[in-house]
């Protein structure tokens, strides 16, 4: 056992979870009603939870003009983090743009230690609460499976979160192709 700020911790992968001496707070998945999650994600915050809701950004088409929209991660998800041994989670299903915790068995559905951290470390490098995509336009990536199986192209446009349009070679001329982000490898 090792001591943290003066409170004692056992396992190593709580060492880099946030402690208050001696309690463990998780994280945990909180079910949105539809298109609400960021009035949902507000509203907790006013009621003094620990809330995050993961973001990206995609180009939108609205009145003639493409815009960029902050859309959800998870679409009808975000997280709060608690101790369920001091923090009341009932009042969290009656907030404005809550649907319910989710939780299976009567057990609230506790997420590993470090997987909601990791993404708040990665959205705060690249702005508060995005998670940029693995690709961006020009990189050169090749196509791992499927029926464009080991052909090489360039990343064109990212129309949704799992998708990447790419340009490659085909009858001497670049064909625009759509397919699954983790059908792709970034080359050099």
């Amino acid at each position: 056992m090792s001591t943290v700020s003066s409170c004692v911790v056992s396992d190593a992968a709580q060492v880099r979870h946030e402690v208050h001496c001696g309690e463990f707070r998780h994280w945990y998945v909180v079910q949105s009603k539809a298109g609400q999650e960021a009035l949902a994600n507000s509203h907790l915050s006013r009621q003094g939870y620990r809330s995050f809701l993961p973001t990206f950004e995609k180009n939108v088409r609205h009145a003639r003009k493409v815009v960029r929209r902050k859309k959800p991660l998870f679409p009808g998800y975000l997280f709060v983090e608690l101790n369920l041994e001091k923090d009341s989670w009932y009042p969290i299903n009656s907030t404005i743009g809550v649907s319910r915790v989710l939780s299976f068995g009567g057990q609230l559905a506790q997420l590993p230690f470090g997987l909601v951290e990791r993404m708040i470390e990665l959205s705060d490098r690249q702005g508060a609460g995005s998670v940029q995509p693995e690709f961006t336009p020009g990189d050169r990536v090749r196509v791992l499976s499927g029926a464009f199986d080991n052909w090489i192209g360039d990343v064109v446009s990212l129309p949704d979160t799992d998708r990447v349009t790419l340009l490659v070679s085909m009858l001497s001329r670049k064909v625009p192709v759509t397919v699954r982000q983790s059908q792709l490898q970034k080359i050099g």
